[in-house]
């Protein structure tokens, strides 16, 4: 990503997208596409668009997120269908050290099951139900393996991916 302006990626000889390397981290235009890019890659969390509250949530069973209202556009034909949450492990935060501009409504309870400090950043390897996913936190969280502790969603970062064609909704 640092060294090109402009990236390629490719399946099974098929281009699937070629667009800046910013674009092709914030943008992904499908499932592989997303989870080639980023270390540690892409979080994909299986659940189910659900109406609630006025609003959509993603349902992923044993914790409920709130669809922003401007990607709710983007979702609605796809309510009462099971879908992919993509997530990179950079926007989970622990909710004891939420940074300024991230909204704090979409919160799940986790087990900690891994720390990996990393110096200016803590790898934590989570677990919600049956859900399997990383966090990549302040160096100052007090999360430790063994524990439960409450995270938050950015979900202005999130990604929704059709289950049947990978393709990405949002």
């Amino acid at each position: 990503m640092t060294m090109g302006s402009r990236i390629a990626v490719m399946r099974d000889g098929v281009l699937q997208q070629s667009v800046t390397p910013q674009s092709l981290y914030d943008h992904p235009v499908n499932k592989f596409v997303a989870g080639f890019i980023g270390s540690p890659s892409m979080n994909f969390i299986r659940g189910r668009l659900r109406q609630a509250q006025g609003g959509i949530v993603f349902d992923a069973g044993t914790f409920q997120l709130p669809i922003p209202k401007s990607r709710i556009e983007y979702v609605s034909s796809h309510v009462d269908r099971d879908v992919e949450l993509g997530i990179r492990p950079e926007d989970i935060h622990d909710a004891g050290l939420l940074p300024p501009g991230v909204s704090n409504d979409a919160r799940a309870g986790a087990a900690v099951d891994v720390t990996e400090p990393m110096g200016s950043e803590i790898f934590a390897y989570l677990q919600a139900g049956q859900q399997s996913f990383v966090g990549r936190f302040d160096p100052r969280t007090s999360a430790r393996p063994g524990q439960n502790i409450e995270v938050v969603f950015d979900m202005s970062k999130m990604h929704i991916f059709d289950i049947e064609s990978e393709r990405a909704l949002v």
